[in-house]
Formats: C-alpha cells, structure tokens, sequence
C-alpha cells in the first residue's frame, strides 16, 4: 500500500513538471507541429489512463465504427500537447465516474464527415 502511495505520488510531480514544460511551449508559441492520425491520438491518450480504468474496474469502449472513422482522421498538431489534453479529459472522466461505470470515447460525424471526438461516461 505504501509503496503505490509513493509510486502514485511520484507520477503525480512528473505530471506537474511535464504541465510546466508544455505551459511554456504554449506561452511562446513552440509548438511541434506534424501531421498525426486521430486513432493513434486516441489509443496513446487511452494508453496514459489505463491503470486508472483498471484500479476503478471502468469499462472504457471505442466501438469499432467509431475506429474506423477516427482512422480516416488526420489533424495538424502538436501531438503532445493533444495527448495530453485528451489524457486529461479522459483522466476527469474516470476520477468522477463510479466504479464498475463505462466511459464511452466516440467520433462524432457531421454528415459523412468525422468532425469530434465525443466523451461520455455513465
């Protein structure tokens, strides 16, 4: 029990200095920009919260239609910066789910054009 405190603890002050890093990128103007597809965005962001599904027993679902749809999208970033903001909706998503919940990522379409990602926990 004490050593997951310490392991969650350190986590914790490496995500801080990360913030920190990425705040001053964002502050002037250093972003990275490259061409990345949507379903590897997805999978890493999903990648960064999978012991915190794992710990509150959390179904987390990317349907398969949704995939593929997400594989057809590509989107100029800075891929770090949108991991990260998708880590940390993920990561509310789950911290203000119940236990033995679902949490539902989905790419919502506008006609037949993928146009967001949708969210949705219950």
């Amino acid at each position: 029990m004490f050593y997951s405190q310490i392991v969650d603890k350190v986590h914790q002050t490496l995500d801080w200095a990360v913030d920190l890093v990425d705040l001053s990128k964002v502050k002037v103007n250093q972003y990275q920009m490259n061409e990345l597809n949507a379903t590897q965005i997805l999978d890493e962001a999903v990648e960064h919260v999978w012991s915190q599904v794992q710990a509150k027993r959390i179904e987390l679902t990317f349907d398969e239609a949704d995939r593929l749809a997400a594989t057809s999208i590509w989107v100029l970033c800075d891929g770090a910066l949108l991991i990260r903001a998708l880590d940390n909706l993920l990561s509310n998503a789950i911290r203000y789910s119940e236990s033995d919940s679902v949490v539902r990522v989905a790419v919502c379409t506008e006609g037949s054009n993928p146009q967001w990602v949708h969210l949705s926990y219950y």
